[in-house]
């Protein structure tokens, strides 16, 4: 206890601060100056109070947690304790006054208030003076992996104009053209930002942007359009739009979205085609529940998002506090409405719902290649790291192998279109895999490295080759690798010589497709469908194991082990299932000639014109053409892909035919799926334009 100048003083000593209190009128007054308290109570009965000071006690909320009102200045001890450099101009940039309402939950923040500025302030705020707000466009518009947005909403744009005039040093640059404009927008991605105009009128603007065209390229069906001038949005929407490059633009909707790249660009349409928006993620729907639907003024971030922004402008010893917080779990968010020279603000933090996580898709990256996509991209194993690549081949015949980075790393002429699937052999039994696969009239073996494997350069005069064949009967890795062309088969061994005990080299009609090796029990059956119906099921040595008498109108689809029957279809849409004893069922399925079929040795999926079939669960698509269906089983679960090649959709279902969240994604081809990068989470690629890939990750 102090005593200074008769007026008793209470000190209190926490983390080495000291601070000064006493009594004053009932109420308890604490200080870390004494001579300010000093002053304040000496001064308190004759000392004017500021009129904003009265009007936003006045207006302070008494149940709220408590009231925090301060006078903004660059030299205010809030300031200087907040901001680790602060603003000069920082009174005119925000406000003069702000005073907010703390309400304090077990999962919430949050600060609700007024902000005051002079008439003759050049606050930012003032640009919305005599408009009203509207509803916020933006994060609707934005990719899912957006971490913050920021929006301004104006109802009137000529109210906007006449109030940026005194932010301006040549308001005569302003354009009519872009009247229409009712809110400016910012899309935060992880290493970039996108700008958006949202427009109730897009004539005048299209055609102010057609005289800047530099050059257009088509992405899922939206054009991305290269400007001259990418300096124009700092002039036009000073001072709310600063420093932004503008070398392309797109158009979602009525909105105008631009970027410093295309890549950018491809991006946000690619969330958008798949309507997955930073809106409809949990964590803004939540945050966005308490705040108003319409405001001039709304930013929201994510942990990451509000992080660049600390850092940026906070203090050190503000972001070490920041920093012991688990701030991941949290969502930020800050909305501001303007008034007549005041303006509600709410702030909240809310900390995240936490949800049962499901397989979602999310785009990782897309590459590009020097010429169409001509097959179906598939992982491949690199044998070095355990880890997943993939092979793709081109139009050209360019055959690449790419990291899962997205990085080439090599292409390789290969003189023709590969048939089929490429397999993986590790021919020397080191470990080391090779690239396995056939062309219209070669076979081919390609080391790591994209170097051919000799003799394994085979060429068939007059082409027409199956797809390969890779048997390894008692995977010991002899492996039998077997090509057919009409009706010849040549089954050659790891140093690529004819196998001579194998004594089925002719068939006695065209085969239709590559054969099938299947193991049940301890014996081995291949199995070689041909063009006159005849379904030969041989054993190791091509003898017949099991006849079958009658003939099939193959449907296309390969043969299956199903229910340790040997399954197939036919163009009348039948199902034909020979058991090991040679015993034939028939079941009609009612589909058509062009269906899709796929099976594993306990699950069966079909693709009939818009309806999919799983495990016995229907389920209707859209009208399409669709890929045959494809099964895949990796950490004991089953996953089922289609690809509607018509509009571009891929669709993924668990076994019990249920969507994964998140489906359709856009793509244009038939998919593979795996764990790319063994973190037991699956990685799933996909053609994206026709010269691209798109690898997705469902996390």
């Amino acid at each position: 206890t102090l005593i200074i100048e008769n007026e008793d003083f209470n000190t209190l000593e926490l983390d080495g601060n000291t601070f000064y209190t006493a009594i004053y009128d009932e109420k308890l007054l604490v200080s870390s100056s004494s001579d300010l308290l000093m002053d304040r109570i000496e001064n308190s009965r004759n000392a004017p109070v500021a009129k904003a000071l009265n009007t936003l006690y006045g207006a302070a909320n008494s149940e709220a947690s408590a009231t925090i009102i301060c006078r903004v200045s660059p030299e205010s001890p809030v300031s200087t304790a907040l901001l680790e450099k602060p603003d000069p101009n920082l009174q005119s940039k925000l406000a003069q006054w702000m005073s907010y309402d703390l309400h304090t939950g077990q999962d919430r923040l949050a600060l609700n208030g007024i902000s005051l500025s002079g008439e003759d302030s050049t606050s930012i705020l003032q640009l919305f003076r005599n408009t009203a707000p509207l509803t916020h466009q933006t994060p609707r518009l934005s990719p899912s992996d957006a971490v913050a947005t920021l929006s301004f909403t104006f109802d009137s744009h000529p109210e906007f104009v006449e109030n940026q005039i005194p932010f301006l040093k040549n308001p005569a640059a302003l354009d009519s053209v872009f009247n229409t404009v009712e809110e400016v927008g910012f899309m935060y991605l992880p290493k970039d930002v996108a700008v958006v105009l949202q427009t109730y009128g897009t004539e005048n603007i299209n055609a102010y942007l057609e005289e800047q065209r530099e050059g257009v390229s088509d992405y899922q069906g939206k054009e991305i359009i290269a400007l001259k001038e990418p300096g124009f949005l700092n002039v036009q929407f000073y001072p709310l739009v600063q420093d932004i490059e503008a070398n392309y633009y797109t158009m979602l909707e009525n909105a105008f979205v631009f970027a410093r790249s295309q890549n950018i660009l491809q991006g946000i349409i690619r969330n958008y085609n798949t309507q997955r928006s930073y809106a409809g993620q949990s964590f803004y729907t939540g945050i966005t529940a308490s705040l108003a639907d319409e405001s001039h003024v709304l930013f929201t971030a994510t942990a990451s998002g509000i992080k660049n922004v600390l850092d940026d402008h906070l203090s050190r010893n503000i972001l070490r506090d920041f920093n012991r917080i688990k701030s991941g779990d949290f969502t930020y968010a800050a909305q501001v409405i303007a008034d007549d020279n005041f303006y509600h603000t709410n702030l909240v933090v809310q900390k995240n719902v936490k949800e049962a996580r499901a397989n979602t898709a999310t785009a990782l990256f897309n590459v590009q290649l020097d010429d169409e996509v001509r097959s179906a991209p598939q992982f491949v194993t690199n044998h070095r790291t355990r880890q997943k690549e993939i092979v793709v081949q081109d139009q050209s015949n360019v055959l690449y192998l790419i990291s899962n980075k997205g990085k080439i790393l090599w292409k390789k002429d290969v003189g023709g279109p590969i048939q089929g699937k490429i397999h993986q052999v590790d021919l020397y039994k080191n470990g080391r895999l090779q690239l396995a696969f056939t062309t219209d009239s070669q076979f081919l073996v390609m080391d790591r490295n994209g170097k051919i494997v000799e003799p394994f350069s085979k060429k068939y005069p007059g082409g027409n080759l199956n797809p390969l064949a890779v048997f390894d009967y008692e995977n010991n890795r002899n492996y039998r690798l077997v090509v057919t062309q009409g009706s010849k088969v040549f089954m050659y061994n790891n140093k690529g010589s004819i196998v001579d005990g194998f004594t089925y080299k002719e068939a006695p009609s065209p085969i239709l497709m590559a054969p099938e090796h299947f193991r049940v029990g301890n014996r081995d059956y291949l199995i070689f469908a041909l063009e006159d119906g005849t379904l030969e099921i041989l054993n190791r040595v091509g003898k017949t194991r099991i006849p079958v008498s009658e003939k099939i109108d193959f449907s296309g689809n390969p043969v299956f082990l199903y229910n340790n029957q040997f399954t197939v279809s036919d163009k009348n849409g039948k199902l034909y299932q020979i058991n090991t004893r040679g015993e034939l069922k028939t079941t009609r399925l009612n589909m058509n000639e062009y269906h899709g079929l796929d099976a594993t040795s306990k699950s069966l999926a079909t693709m009939n014109d818009n309806t999919i079939t799983i495990k016995g669960r229907r389920k209707n698509l859209e009208l399409g053409v669709y890929t045959a269906p494809r099964i895949f089983y990796i950490y004991d679960t089953i996953y089922v892909s289609v690809t509607d090649l018509q509009s571009q959709q891929v669709y993924m279902y668990y076994s019990n035919a249920r969507s994964l969240p998140g489906f359709p994604v856009y793509g244009g081809s038939a998919v593979d799926l795996a764990d790319m990068d063994n973190d037991r989470k699956l990685e799933m690629v996909t053609r994206d334009q026709e010269e691209s890939l798109v690898v997705y990750r469902l996390n």
